[in-house]
């Protein structure tokens, strides 16, 4: 592992991390709570998506510019300016609580939610791999352009095959 390697998986291990402790964490409190669950997820799963490649593209464009966004803060080099960059903080720190909270409390309520998501392994990689380059920026400076389009590429690599995994890989 180069130098440079080294910071981006370790940045890319935080933000996992971090996705998959606010789910463990929402899942206990939902478990510890009698009723919140059902509260936050009154109704079961149900399957809601049409079978065609207009729903998988659609999840595509819904999810892409929420997992892209952190890309953006650094083409603005907000990793530079101190007050944006706590500002970067605060966003990608709430951005990964909120879905990992979100998918952990959903699985604490209805665990039968399960086998609708094969594309959970995906989609969290796509939330983290910007997250990740935010941290690795922070530590080491910002990466190049070149960088961030690379990054950019494969996260919406990562969310097609999310789409398509929770367009056609779902229960019916």
């Amino acid at each position: 592992m180069t130098a440079l390697a080294a910071p981006r998986a370790s940045s890319l291990t935080l933000t996992f991390a971090a996705l998959v402790g606010a789910a463990v964490a929402a899942g206990v409190a939902v478990l510890a709570v009698p009723d919140l669950g059902h509260s936050l997820y009154p109704h079961p799963p149900r399957p809601t998506l049409a079978r065609d490649t207009g729903a998988a593209l659609g999840l595509l464009a819904h999810n892409a510019p929420v997992a892209l966004w952190p890309l953006a803060l650094l083409a603005l080099d907000w990793h530079e300016i101190p007050l944006a960059r706590r500002a970067g903080d605060g966003l990608i720190g709430a951005q990964l609580t909120v879905h990992g909270a979100t998918v952990g409390a959903a699985l604490a309520t209805w665990p039968e939610l399960v086998p609708w998501l094969p594309h959970l392994p995906a989609e969290y990689a796509a939330i983290a791999l910007p997250a990740g380059a935010w941290i690795a920026a922070r530590r080491r400076g910002g990466g190049g352009r070149h960088e961030l389009a690379l990054t950019a590429a494969l996260v919406l690599v990562l969310l097609a095959l999310a789409a398509a995994l929770e367009t056609w890989a779902v229960p019916s």
